[in-house]
């Protein structure tokens, strides 16, 4: 079965599909359209462009108090009361004040060294310190670690302690009891 073709073009529909060339004989709308067209291909090559220009070392990154960062290295400073950096961008290092740094952050190396140290010490907000214990005396434990040195440690800070050497007894390391695991709706 068919239907019926109707016709449901307007007045104004059709003015709209009936182009006249203007007064030099040229239709309204492809130069436009040319223009466009030429204004996206500048635009995309100017971004591949730019982003072949862009910096692939993964190097420290400065990050500042207003929400600001920039990518460089870190300087030597006599002083210490400011931060001396080195970026791309600056002729000299740029010395920014303290308050103004919130961050700075360091890449990481592309292989781990692995630890090389009798224990695993699991301190407060998740840090991990490997090393050898020195000594613990009055609520305090003291770690000499292999690239630190001698680090005193609170025994409150400490959450546990194992040994690491030639360990290959834990795998996976989760939250103690229920208190740290999150129940998640089943997808």
């Amino acid at each position: 079965m068919q239907f019926p073709q109707r016709n449901r073009r307007t007045p104004c529909a059709d003015r709209m599909m009936r182009r006249r060339p203007d007064l030099n004989g040229r239709y309204p709308g492809r130069f436009g359209a040319a223009l466009f067209v030429l204004f996206v291909i500048c635009l995309l090559q100017s971004s591949a462009a730019s982003a072949a220009d862009a910096p692939t070392s993964s190097g420290a990154v400065l990050h500042l108090a207003n929400d600001g960062f920039v990518a460089g290295e870190l300087r030597e400073n006599p002083a210490g009361s400011a931060i001396r950096w080195q970026s791309p961008a600056f002729a000299a290092p740029f010395e920014f004040p303290l308050g103004s740094v919130s961050a700075v952050h360091f890449p990481a190396p592309a292989k781990l060294p692995r630890p090389d140290a009798e224990w695993c010490f699991e301190l407060e907000q998740g840090v991990v310190l490997f090393g050898s214990l020195v000594s613990w005396n009055s609520g305090e434990l003291v770690v000499d670690a292999a690239r630190i040195g001698r680090i005193h440690v609170r025994e409150s800070s400490v959450h546990r302690f194992y040994r690491s050497r030639d360990s290959g007894d834990v795998v996976f390391l989760g939250p103690s009891g229920l208190a740290g695991w999150e129940i998640s709706p089943a997808r």
